[in-house]
């Protein structure tokens, strides 16, 4: 088996480390093996200090040893005041929203979505023309069986991504949704527009934006 040359391993555990966030490395590893251990240094730190710090690498640390002494250790933290993307962390905070609206009797996890947001039965209707409008399984009726539970357990028939053809498609305040799919209603279907709905009916209701 063919052995790494221990001057990789650094650049292993970076690769490692920004693999989650899915930053390209390939500049960090160019002609590694033809680099002086001074000059991985100082590609290493160089590199921390550009990537680091960035919206996709909020903070980052390194360290460079050399017959067990460290020539390098370099870290790029957060400010106090940086903000960072959270992802789906905030559906915890969206649905603890909205269940605390339900216990308050501000809102009804049991109701259709259409009570709150009328006009996406209109946009439904509006954005399928043609023969395909029987052949999408979307409708504004299956709109109307989707109810805030359904949101909130992801069973709503709403899928994750947007499909390509724009006619299946509709849109709360300029963003555009996949039409729920009765077939799907009912069944686990993880979706980030469930929550994009429940933010927004959360700030209808409250007057205050979720986040």
């Amino acid at each position: 088996m063919r052995r790494i040359p221990t001057t990789w391993l650094p650049v292993a555990s970076l690769v490692l480390m920004f693999c989650h966030n899915t930053i390209p490395v390939n500049e960090l590893a160019h002609n590694l093996g033809s680099l002086s251990v001074e000059e991985i240094r100082d590609r290493m730190e160089l590199y921390i200090e550009e990537k680091a710090g960035s919206k996709e690498i909020p903070g980052a640390a390194a360290a460079l040893f050399r017959q067990g002494t460290p020539i390098l250790w370099v870290h790029k933290g957060l400010d106090d005041d940086q903000k960072v993307s959270i992802a789906s962390l905030t559906k915890p905070f969206t649905s603890m929203i909205i269940l605390r609206l339900s216990r308050s009797g501000r809102l009804d996890l049991d109701e259709s979505i259409t009570e709150y947001f009328p006009e996406l039965k209109a946009q439904i209707e509006k954005s399928k023309v043609g023969p395909e409008k029987k052949q999408t399984g979307f409708s504004a009726e299956a709109l109307d069986s989707v109810t805030v539970r359904m949101l909130l357990s992801h069973r709503s028939g709403i899928g994750y991504e947007m499909p390509s053809n724009k006619r299946e498609q509709f849109s709360i305040e300029n963003k555009s949704f996949p039409l729920p799919q009765t077939q799907k209603q009912g069944k686990f279907e993880y979706s980030n527009f469930n929550y994009h709905i429940l933010a927004l009916l959360a700030r209808k209701i409250t007057g205050k934006p979720v986040g």
